[in-house]
């Protein structure tokens, strides 16, 4: 019995032991999960931390790129430019209607040239270079057209009067005129712009106007001949594109311009006392001032530009401290542009009387093009003793320099003369020349 008694107590005791250590167990197992519970609910808590917190680093990322990052806004002015697109060899220059720097004059009828004394210099009298042709017909016009322009090429003709020439060359394009003709037949209550009542009216008013046909009215004789060794720089074909400009939209940059143009303003004034103090004018290096501060950075866009063409448009002035720039420049300009032209002041038409307006300027990248400084005829570089020293100078002609050349032609487009029907006639136009 003793025995069974004290099996009973061991199996007891052991019982007792696994009982326990099986609750210490589960105890343990039990702690484990909520230990991780603890750690999810923690790692869940900082994701949405993160969460509160990035959409503000990305509000910021938005504002940020919204004031910095700023598209510049292209915009197509009404200005051709024409831009050098490869030489033009003596077999291929013989195109009129080919726009084009340097080369030989092309004429829209071979057997009616203008005459030679058109290209002689009125200073030297030697024979000027052709620096331009550019076929330029006028809209709703029935007239075939062409400009040229000429300029002598020796440094010492520059800032005279007769150095430089621009030619209006037209001919009536018969079958656009009968074109038009019949569609303002067909067109009701249309004027027929061809009439003989409209000439008749024309040759009444310019007879009140005791407007009579100038003495120098270009010859067009069949006659004349122009010989093959005419004297021309190599000939480059001109590609016309539109002036696309880059404007930036930041208005602090805006402001900032306002600033400026308010500044000048303020130094070109006179000089005024300031709580008893007196304010000195800025001094500007020589030969810089606002409009060729605009001339450059307007020419930057298109640096390669050898002509801008915009009829009835506003030229790119190269200085406005020249007379070009006093006869051009407007006395009250009706926008925020203080450097607004107008041709008022331009010499009227001198074949009908009406007011011409500008057409086309050349730029200085047509001296690099044209290489003008390399067809420089140096006659006094064999001077000799006991002859005028003065002429010594001349060994360092560099050849033509100007900063622009503008050309304004009649808005009329007249052809008082009438050779154009049957013919071409050759009107001279006004040329303004700005230098360096």
């Amino acid at each position: 019995m003793e025995n069974k008694r004290k099996s009973q107590r061991k199996s007891s005791t052991r019982n007792a032991r696994t009982s326990r250590t099986n609750n210490q167990n589960s105890r343990d197992i039990q702690l484990k999960p909520s230990n991780t519970s603890k750690t999810n609910t923690k790692a869940q808590q900082q994701p949405k931390q993160q969460s509160k917190q990035q959409p503000k680093a990305t509000s910021k990322i938005k504002k940020t790129t919204k004031t910095i990052v700023k598209k510049p806004v292209k915009k197509v002015t009404s200005v051709l430019l024409g831009l050098p697109d490869g030489e033009l060899s003596l077999v291929e220059d013989v195109d009129p209607y080919t726009t084009k720097i340097g080369g030989v004059p092309n004429w829209l009828l071979p057997s009616c040239p203008v005459s030679t004394h058109v290209i002689i210099c009125k200073n030297c009298d030697e024979q000027m270079f052709l620096l331009f042709q550019g076929y330029a017909p006028l809209k709703d016009s029935p007239y075939e057209r062409v400009i040229y322009i000429w300029g002598c090429n020796r440094q010492r003709c520059m800032k005279r009067d007769g150095s430089f020439c621009a030619i209006r060359a037209q001919r009536l394009d018969k079958e656009y005129a009968k074109q038009r003709q019949l569609t303002t037949k067909t067109t009701p209550n249309a004027k027929n712009t061809l009439s003989m009542s409209n000439i008749d009216s024309l040759s009444q008013d310019l007879a009140r106007l005791n407007i009579h046909e100038p003495d120098s009215r270009i010859s067009t004789s069949k006659s004349i001949s122009w010989s093959d060794n005419v004297r021309h720089f190599p000939g480059q074909c001109l590609y016309v594109t539109e002036e696309i400009l880059e404007e930036t939209t930041d208005p602090l940059l805006k402001k900032y311009d306002e600033y400026l143009t308010m500044e000048s303003e303020f130094l070109d004034g006179t000089e005024d006392d300031w709580s008893g103090e007196q304010y000195e004018k800025a001094a500007l290096p020589k030969g810089v001032d606002r409009a060729f501060k605009g001339f450059s950075e307007r020419v930057a866009e298109w640096s390669d530009q050898c002509v801008r063409y915009d009829f009835g448009g506003q030229p790119l002035l190269y200085s406005r401290s020249d007379a070009t720039a006093s006869l051009l420049l407007a006395t009250s300009p009706t926008s925020s542009n203080l450097l607004e032209t107008t041709s008022d002041r331009v010499p009227l038409c001198s074949y009908c009387g009406g007011q011409r307006v500008f057409e086309l300027q050349l730029m200085p990248n047509t001296l690099c093009v044209l290489r003008t400084s390399d067809f420089v005829d140096n006659p006094a570089c064999d001077v000799r003793p006991g002859q005028n020293a003065r002429m010594g100078i001349a060994q360092f002609d560099l050849g033509m320099e100007w900063g622009t050349i503008m050309v304004f032609t009649c808005r009329n487009n007249c052809d008082v003369s009438g050779m154009a029907n049957d013919g071409v006639a050759y009107y001279e136009e006004c040329v303004l020349v700005q230098y360096e």
